[in-house]
């Protein structure tokens, strides 16, 4: 039950303009078989810094922000290694997972407002303005995790039902019920169209368009991993093996061959960092701290940006990266 509650404040975290003053570290941390390269402290917040995205050729990189541990809203980062951070979003919300699209110049992230019954997508511009485009709205769910192609034209990302919405944080196991029954949406941004792919969640799109890695919940509730399918549904694959414990947060190698993701094992109660090729095969463990290593993002420039807690009070995030070799 101890690992089933750290999954579920994981996974609401996953969900869930002045400037901020952050101080930069870069260190060197070797534990028990962990070497990572030119590993660096990117933020240094009050608040938990969580969901990275972005950070290609060490600029642009957005992450949400857990503020005075109630609200979450959107942050930037012009320059990973400036001492300047900006936000996107403001108020008392629980906007989170954001998203860039540089061909359309949008942001989009979950939207879940102090108003909002239930959380849906929008997107607001990557360089300049505030103003919101709603992309879903749906009454009967909560939608999120929505991933862009390169080029603009689609948007995945799934969906659950609402029914479970006023019992998951009182009960954990239905927590994880609700991932059992959440669906992957495609939508077709120039027309509008929206396409139902099947179950799953947090649904990323690989660089060429043509597949979408997702997350899928065991039948049993006590594990998960990761599968690949092409872009119209066709052809799902299973790629980690789910006895392992918990895998999540899929994001795809520059190059479209190796997944990167955090996986918390059934004997170990942190979570960490692994790769694995697109096929299933050669999983590498990347991460091996104590502490919470997770939401990874993999850059062109071959950085891995990612949440931990390292270096703090336990449940207390802030973003990292580390170059790959």
């Amino acid at each position: 039950m101890k690992k089933i509650l750290s999954l579920v404040l994981v996974a609401i975290m996953l969900f869930s303009a002045s400037t901020v003053e952050a101080k930069k570290k870069t260190l060197l941390v070797i534990t028990h078989n962990e070497n990572l390269a030119a590993l660096t402290k990117i933020t240094d917040i009050t608040h938990s810094c969580i969901t990275p995205w972005g950070g290609d050729y060490g600029k642009d990189l957005y992450f949400a922000v857990f503020e005075d541990n109630k609200y979450y809203n959107i942050y930037k980062k012009d320059d990973v290694l400036s001492n300047a951070v900006i936000t996107k979003t403001s108020g008392k919300n629980r906007h989170s997972a954001p998203v860039c699209c540089a061909a359309i110049d949008r942001v989009a992230f979950r939207y879940w407002g102090e108003e909002s019954l239930n959380s849906d997508i929008y997107m607001i511009a990557a360089s300049k303005g505030k103003a919101l485009i709603q992309v879903t709205d749906s009454q009967d769910a909560n939608e999120g995790n929505p991933n862009f192609s390169k080029d603009g034209q689609w948007m995945v990302y799934d969906k659950r039902p609402l029914s479970f919405n006023k019992v998951t944080v009182l009960n954990p196991n239905l927590f994880v019920l609700s991932l059992q029954h959440s669906e992957l949406w495609l939508k077709n941004l120039s027309t509008g169209e929206t396409i139902l792919l099947g179950s799953g969640s947090q649904p990323v799109l690989s660089p060429d368009g043509k597949k979408i890695a997702f997350v899928k919940y065991a039948a049993d509730v006590k594990s998960s991993s990761l599968w690949v399918m092409n872009l119209d549904g066709s052809e799902t694959r299973q790629i980690t093996d789910a006895s392992k414990g918990y895998a999540a947060a899929p994001q795809w190698s520059p190059d479209g061959t190796k997944l990167i993701f955090h996986l918390t094992r059934k004997d170990k109660k942190d979570s960490d960092i692994y790769v694995i090729n697109e096929n299933g095969d050669n999983l590498v463990q990347y991460t091996n701290n104590k502490s919470d290593d997770i939401t990874p993002y993999w850059t062109e420039d071959n950085f891995v940006y990612f949440s931990s807690d390292r270096g703090s009070i336990p449940g207390h995030y802030q973003i990292w990266r580390f170059k790959m070799e």
